[in-house]
């Protein structure tokens, strides 16, 4: 039969368009065995004799529910094909894994559920397979990262009145970027201050009050919205206050002077050093550097006025010093 002794410009049929959106095939189906070749830019006769056959393809429509996850979840392959009676199988891998898992084999479950076992990158592949055995591969990447953890830091916990305090908030695992939130109230209250809301600023600074201690909270949040919260106690004492002693501020020439280091307030434990000079010379001779003794004695050479310095440190390195005057006779 010759093709162009049938046509009729009565229906246009647009095979781009039907094989897309999978219309006009049950009347086209019927003529099986009319293996026409057809231009998808010709028209024929809406006659039904004259209709050529057309093949329909099979598209694999299959999605996963999530292309990113984090280590202990699942991700849910709905498999799908533009064809009915079609049969489905799974299949999957670490990324840096040359064999597959088999998940499921070739059957009509369309909902296969996956759960990784290492955070790490996986490979997964949904088969389609129609009623003729032809079979059409869609493959999926899927990131698993670990378990979001909240990795925040203090600048210090001990510290002294008057000075701040910073919140580094850092995270690993999860998913997605991070904000930080940051809290803070005094140890024996109940009521907290927000020092900042969710934020991608990762540094939070702020200045307690009080001489107490206090509690700090920071919170890590990632894309999905899951929250992971650390906490901190921070000490905050008084300035340091050097209240160091001298035995005599009048001796006799040849005699000796004891001072005893001593301090309060600020942080750790203390060190001393003592220093001592002619009033009227400039030069400072070192009697003692930064030690944990605290009795130094001094055993001055001339008759003369001396000035003496003790210095106290904390183990945060501020220091406070304290003179003396001590006339020899």
């Amino acid at each position: 039969m010759k093709k162009n002794s049938v046509l009729r410009k009565v229906l246009t049929i647009s095979l781009a368009a039907a094989m897309m959106a999978g219309t006009g095939f049950t009347a086209v189906n019927s003529y099986v065995g009319m293996n026409v070749s057809v231009n998808a830019a010709e028209t024929y006769a809406a006659n039904s004799d004259e209709l050529p056959f057309i093949p329909i393809a099979i598209r694999n429509q299959s999605t996963i529910s999530a292309k990113e996850i984090v280590l202990g979840q699942t991700v849910t392959v709905n498999a799908k094909a533009s064809k009915n009676n079609c049969t489905y199988a799974v299949y999957y891998k670490q990324k840096a894994q040359s064999e597959w898992t088999t998940k499921q084999r070739f059957g009509t479950n369309d909902t296969v559920t996956i759960k990784p076992a290492k955070a790490t990158d996986y490979d997964v592949c949904v088969k389609v397979k129609d009623s003729t055995g032809k079979i059409i591969k869609k493959y999926f990447e899927v990131k698993v990262n670990e378990k979001l953890a909240n990795t925040s830091t203090l600048s210090s916990e001990n510290i002294v009145l008057g000075q701040k305090i910073t919140a580094h908030g850092t995270a690993t695992g999860g998913i997605g970027k991070y904000q930080y939130q940051v809290f803070y109230k005094q140890t024996a209250q109940s009521s907290w201050t927000k020092a900042q809301d969710f934020s991608e600023n990762a540094d939070v600074v702020f200045k307690p009050a009080k001489v107490t201690d206090y509690d700090v909270c920071v919170k890590v949040k990632d894309d999905t919205g899951k929250i992971e919260q650390k906490y901190f106690i921070v000490k905050v004492g008084e300035k340091l206050n050097n209240t160091s002693t001298i035995s005599a501020v009048t001796i006799r020439q040849g005699a000796s002077v004891t001072l005893k280091g001593s301090a309060t307030g600020g942080a750790g434990n203390y060190t001393y050093a003592v220093y001592y000079k002619q009033k009227a010379q400039s030069k400072w001779t070192t009697k003692q550097n930064f030690d944990e003794n605290a009795i130094v004695s001094v055993k001055p050479a001339q008759a003369t006025d001396y000035d003496i310095c003790i210095k106290v440190k904390d183990t945060d390195g501020t220091i406070s010093k304290k003179y003396f005057t001590v006339t020899v006779n």
